[in-house]
């Protein structure tokens, strides 16, 4: 009861890697899982149809971000609604897919568990954490931290040769002890659209 009622699509493969088992959230959120699939299809046919990729892994344990299609219905709580168009809506999430190889207390292998768990907004915090972090705040334009991340990949990947341009704005000492420090701020500002004016997309 507890297998079948976890929010999380779960899928289990025996030892020869057939479908043996699903729960609810598999069926909701994967078109065609029902009860006739079982032992029908194997863990690669499954990759190929919902992952998009051959099962080319080998492991007792992996997790993996991947990006799928799912039904607007399987993310809907409470009740179905009434009336609702029959039409499929399918939406774009990201999950975390975990692959366990199961082996009993002798090490012998038992079968696989496939698990997919919905990171989708966690995931789009990340993205606006990483934004914030990457952009200066004030200026609009990329931050030191997101400078040091360009230097180290520049120098991963050897990409030379690279000008680096440095310059300053002279006077903000005077400008905000005369004018106070939002003009301070309205100068960077301003010297930074000038910045921006005159680079091109393909410069950092």
């Amino acid at each position: 009861g507890l297998f079948k009622n976890l929010i999380n699509p779960m899928f289990v493969f025996s030892t020869d890697k057939k479908l043996m088992d699903f729960n609810k959230a598999a069926v909701a959120y994967f078109k065609g899982i029902n009860p006739a699939v079982i032992g029908q299809i194997d863990i690669d046919g499954f990759f190929l149809k919902y992952i998009g990729e051959k099962f080319s892994f080998n492991p007792q344990f992996f997790s993996k971000e991947v990006e799928l299609l799912v039904p607007a219905a399987a993310l809907r709580k409470g009740p179905p609604v009434q009336n609702m168009r029959t039409a499929e809506e399918l939406v774009n999430r990201v999950f975390n897919m975990l692959f366990v190889c199961q082996r009993d207390s002798f090490g012998r292998i038992g079968g696989y568990l496939v698990v997919f768990a919905d990171i989708t907004e966690s995931k789009k915090e990340y993205v606006s954490v990483k934004t914030i972090a990457d952009i200066d705040q004030n200026s609009g334009l990329a931050s030191y931290h997101s400078l040091q991340n360009t230097m180290h990949d520049i120098d991963l990947h050897d990409l030379y040769p690279y000008t680096a341009v440095v310059c300053t704005i002279a006077g903000l000492k005077f400008i905000e002890s005369g004018m106070g420090r939002p003009e301070v701020d309205n100068a960077i500002r301003m010297v930074a659209d000038v910045v921006r004016s005159e680079v091109r997309s393909s410069d950092f």
